[in-house]
């Protein structure tokens, strides 16, 4: 095994008041069956779920009012025994909080340790002396005297005996009949240290002056060992199942291994001033409890990381027989040990790639060129590719070097540079990354173009119309199936005979962007994000793209709370697995490794009821009855984990009350007021990083008791009285409407005939204005162009008009006048008989207007327009009504456009870029895939009476054949629907139009009427409705 392999990594996290710690001063933790870190200190007590502090004190619960805590311990039925400063003893015992029956002895003692024996009972160590306490009572142990216990230690070894250490006052041991002086090597100096551990194997070891003793459980000496650390001071020692003994001193927490003590943590790195105790949680993370640094969490991680300098983003990896080489933005690195060292040579260049060839020469593509690397001179050699930048190389089966550039790639064969004829195409794409395949294709992946097959005779191209999500491809492997998959910046995608099918964060994806996929050999595929490594049985991926699943079947997924280092991967880099299984990722901070046949652990968090508030009163039982009209309930919940807590996701609902699920916020408390009577359960869901919830998990069950008026007997009574007050009034009041009904009667039928004659004339009457308001229509609808004259002046061409009533105000207009035509869409104020009269009105006015003055620029027939138009209106200067517009004039393709109010929009196929954007033009143009969109504004005045008028503006561009132009009224885009009952907008048309652009206008219109009809819904129509389209 290489030695850099042989490296461990620990992950630190600390927190301190500045980061929600209730207090600096931690004086000892513990880690409950439940799940909570428990911290105290002469501050108090408080306890951690990973996310958020929760202070322990009278608002909790009274028996919790202290000036400090001395200690806390939990034994074996997971109650926790609470030690306060001259406060005596309180227990917790799941929801309860209780004093034990001998307190009221030790009610204002100070308690210093406790410990649980194997029978059951508790060794405790008091300021008056050592007791025991079991189901018999409480009884004082001779041989101790007041005050001497204060830093004793204590433990239990595998035959049950109890070991107590006295500072300056000797090692004891108690085997349940009498109480042993244990003796010492050497000579009887003071101890200097009070620490006891046990081994795996039995013994008993004791931290003694400078050296480490071991015991057996008859209390003979089994070996001696020395110490090596920095004394005098010593702040705890604990034997962890994985890394051995542990110890605190001055320079941080250490870790005693075969060839001596090694730091884990040091005294620099987590600004230690001085450690308390270290303790040791359920997952195997070690907690260091210091006076003055807060608390610090140590996770022994998957990952084995390199930092390298913040300046040198690594780019590539490659890990050899004795060394591990390291590109990166600052030069070529070397790892031999467990302190990469850095090429001097190499140092002025960016290294994006390295290769070791098949005659063993090492390549590097730089961004200043591509050079060899001389090993034994330790020199660069330059090839004549030394001047271009390059970004990738990499050796096919045939032994040719493939160099990916800026733009282009170039084969070295035989000692010969050149690029094939075939992918002479490519000179102006930039290269990402190669590939070999198994049929000896080469593929070259780029950053704007997708992705390039060359067979050795032709060049295929593969991008976002074959079906890849984005053509901005990073890399490209074959899988043992000889199927391709592509990394890209919109998810995963597979290649498969003549398909291909995307995976993104709808199938589970943890991130969208994929820079690298590599197989293990497990044959699961190991994908690298920006902030996440996964992993997943490539079998699993094809039962995703076959149907057979919804979602990726990950077997884990991996980020900075795991171990990778921060900053996530470097983005287009090479990763690499090396023989022993080692997948090898460059970061941006350094480099991270992982062994791929290690499982992956199994750290899902724990979905807990922290506490529940209700009139005051704090409880943390998870059943709970409510007493009448309560009016507030606070839900506290919360998810237990240590490494990422912050970043969890929680949702909750109160089954019987909550429709759907809420959103935990970010204190995790849930709140209800006036719930009503009834049985309720909480419920709680956790997110996952592949993106889905966890089962709901029941967390609380509730009853809210009914106040009297709202239980049944109330309601009986009430029930009944409304019911006998209800018949004794009706009885009344039949006798009295039935002397009326005889008087109504005759009434009635008087009074039902004149109804008939009525209705009949009404009818007759409706009949009328029905029949002269479908006259209407017909006159109205032959002033609209006809279909016939559309068709004579433009290529293909759509009319959607829809009035809200039988005769609109909106209507569309077509004039030839020798070589000009002009159109228009407009809407007149109103709808219906009065919108229809505007509309009349104002189509007279654009006649009249061409007829007196000829054609002229469209902003002038604007002006015009709106000078008789007022002139018609002149009769009463409180009206307003008037007419928006949109006007063009068509010459040669030679297009002019004024507006009021409604705007001109034209769609063009573009060259995926804006060259064919209009010179001088002053609208807005949006690039959208293949399409150009031009929106020509309209002025913000009416043709009508206006505050302040203006002369209308002329705006004036050349149309391209195929140009298609869109006028439309605000009836369309103002009107409501839709799941949310908003108005469809004019956004929402953009998106519409641009959307149907491969199909016939007419296939256009039945698009845009179906997509209307749906959305309306059972909304009523709020206004007429035109949209034209004419295509040039």
């Amino acid at each position: 095994m290489p030695p850099w392999l042989k490296k461990d990594s620990y992950q630190v996290r600390q927190w301190t008041t500045e980061t929600g710690l209730p207090f600096n001063g931690v004086q000892g933790g513990v880690h409950s069956q439940e799940g909570y870190i428990w911290i105290w200190g002469y501050e108090g007590l408080a306890r951690f779920d990973g996310y958020q502090f929760l202070v322990m004190d009278e608002e909790i619960h009274p028996l919790l009012q202290n000036e400090g805590m001395l200690s806390a311990y939990e034994d074996s039925r997971g109650r926790l025994w609470i030690f306060k400063q001259k406060g005596g003893v309180v227990i917790k015992d799941r929801s309860h909080f209780y004093r034990p029956p001998f307190d009221s002895v030790f009610h204002t003692v100070n308690f210093y340790r406790i410990i649980e024996d194997q029978k059951g009972g508790f060794f405790l160590l008091n300021e008056l002396g050592m007791f025991y306490y079991d189901d018999k009572g409480l009884r004082k142990l001779p041989g101790f005297t007041e005050n001497s216990l204060l830093n004793a230690n204590l433990i239990i070894d595998h035959q049950n005996n109890l070991w107590i250490s006295v500072p300056e006052g000797g090692i004891y041991q108690y085997d349940g009949q009498q109480i042993h002086k244990v003796q010492l090597p050497g000579d009887e100096s003071p101890l200097r240290t009070f620490n006891l551990f046990l081994v795996p194997d039995g013994a008993v070891g004791l931290l003694l002056n400078e050296s480490i003793v071991y015991f057996n459980a008859d209390r003979t000496l089994r070996n001696e060992e020395p110490l090596s650390l920095n004394i005098p001071y010593l702040g705890s020692v604990q034997y962890h199942e994985s890394l051995g003994l542990l110890a605190l001193d001055l320079d941080g927490l250490q870790r005693k291994t075969e060839t001596g003590w090694q730091t884990v943590v040091s005294a620099d790195e987590i600004s230690l001033k001085l450690g308390q105790t270290i303790f040791t949680d359920q997952k195997g993370d070690v907690w260091i409890c210091t006076t003055g640094s807060g608390l610090v969490q140590v996770s022994d991680v998957p990952f084995i990381n390199y930092e390298m300098p913040q300046t040198s983003r690594i780019f590539s990896l490659l890990p050899e027989e004795n060394q591990l080489l390291i590109s990166s933005a600052l030069g070529l690195f070397r790892l031999t040990n467990h302190s990469p060292e850095l090429l001097p040579e190499t140092q002025t260049l960016a290294i994006k790639n390295i290769l070791r060839d098949q005659e063993d020469a090492l390549w590097l593509a730089t961004y200043s060129g591509v050079f060899q690397w001389d090993e034994q001179r330790n020199q660069l050699i330059n090839t004549p590719l030394s001047t271009t930048k390059s970004r990738e190389v990499i050796e096919d089966s045939q032994g040719r070097i493939w160099v990916g550039l800026s733009g282009g790639v170039q084969v070295n064969e035989k000692g010969n540079w050149s690029t094939p004829t075939q992918l002479e195409l490519l000179r102006e794409e930039m290269t990402l990354s190669m590939y070999e395949d198994s049929q000896k294709g080469i593929w070259i992946n780029t950053s704007e173009e997708g992705s390039f097959r060359w067979d050795g005779q032709s060049l295929r191209q593969f991008s976002k119309s074959d079906g890849l999500p984005s053509n901005v491809i990073f890399r490209a492997v074959e899988d043992s199936a000889q199927n391709m998959w592509f990394a890209t910046t919109k998810g995963l995608a597979l290649y498969q005979g003549d398909s291909i099918v995307t995976l993104s964060e709808a199938q589970g994806l943890p991130e969208s962007t994929v820079f690298q996929m590599l197989f293990d050999s497990q044959n699961r595929m190991w994908g690298i994000g920006l902030n996440q490594v996964w992993c997943v049985p490539l079998a699993g991926l094809y039962d995703v793209v076959n149907g057979d699943l919804d979602r990726i079947p990950f077997a884990g997924i991996l980020d900075d709370a795991d171990g990778l280092l921060e900053g996530g991967a470097s983005g287009v880099a090479t990763a690499r697995i090396d023989k022993h299984g080692y997948l090898y990722i460059p970061a941006v901070r350094g480099v991270s490794i992982i062994n791929t046949q290690e499982p992956f652990r199994d750290d899902q968090p724990r979905l807990l009821l922290d506490h529940t508030v209700h009139n005051g009163q704090t409880q943390f039982s998870d059943s709970l009855v409510l007493a009448p009209a309560t009016n507030r309930l606070q839900i506290a919940f919360t998810a237990i984990d240590f490494h990422n807590g912050a970043q969890l996701e929680l949702r909750y609902r109160l089954v019987g009350f909550d429709e759907d699920w809420q959103q935990a916020n970010a204190s995790r408390v849930a709140e209800y007021t006036s719930l009503p009577p009834g049985h309720f359960t909480f419920q709680a869901q956790l997110r996952r990083k592949d993106g889905t919830w966890t089962p709901a998990q029941d967390l609380l069950w509730i009853h809210q008791r009914p106040a009297f008026y709202q239980t049944v007997v109330f309601i009986g009574l009430a029930f009944a009285s409304v019911i006998l007050g209800t018949l004794g009034m009706l009885r009344w009041r039949f006798r009295v409407l039935q002397a009326r009904n005889v008087r109504l009667e005759d009434m009635v039928a008087e009074r039902t005939q004149t109804i008939e004659d009525q209705k009949r004339d009404l009818e007759q009457k409706s009949k009328a204005v029905e029949s002269s308001i479908r006259y209407a229509q017909r006159i109205q609808d032959a002033r609209l162009p006809q279909r016939e004259s559309l068709t004579r002046h433009f290529a293909e061409h759509f009319v959607y008009y829809v009035p809200k009533d039988i005769v609109a105000g909106d209507f569309f207009w077509l004039r030839k006048q020798g070589e000009d035509l002009l159109f228009a869409v407009a809407d007149c104020t109103g709808h219906g008989v009065p919108g229809a009269m505007m509309s009349l009105v104002a189509s007279n006015l654009l006649n009249e207007t061409i007829e007196k003055q000829g054609v002229q620029s469209t902003g002038s027939l604007l002006d015009s327009t709106r000078q008789g138009m007022l002139q018609a209106l002149k009769s009463s200067s409180d009206v307003q009504d008037g007419m928006d517009i949109a006007l063009i004039h068509l010459r040669n393709r030679r297009l002019a456009y004024s507006g009021a109010f409604n705007p001109l929009w034209i769609l063009r196929r573009s060259n995926g870029d804006s060259s064919t954007v209009p010179e001088n033009f002053t609208g807005n143009a949006t690039l959208i895939d293949e399409h150009l969109l031009l929106e020509l504004p309209a002025d913000r005045q009416p043709i009508g009476p206006f505050a302040n008028p203006v002369p209308f503006g002329t705006q004036e561009m050349d149309l391209l054949p195929g140009d298609t132009l869109y006028m439309f009224t605000d009836g369309l885009t103002d009107q409501f629907g839709g799941p949310h009952g908003k108005k469809f907008s004019r956004n929402r048309l953009r998106q519409l139009l641009l959307s149907i652009q491969d199909l016939s206008l007419a296939q256009q219109r039945d698009r845009i009427a179906s997509e209307l009809l749906n959305w309306q819904g059972a909304e009523e129509q709020v206004d007429d409705i035109c949209l034209v389209g004419l295509r040039v």
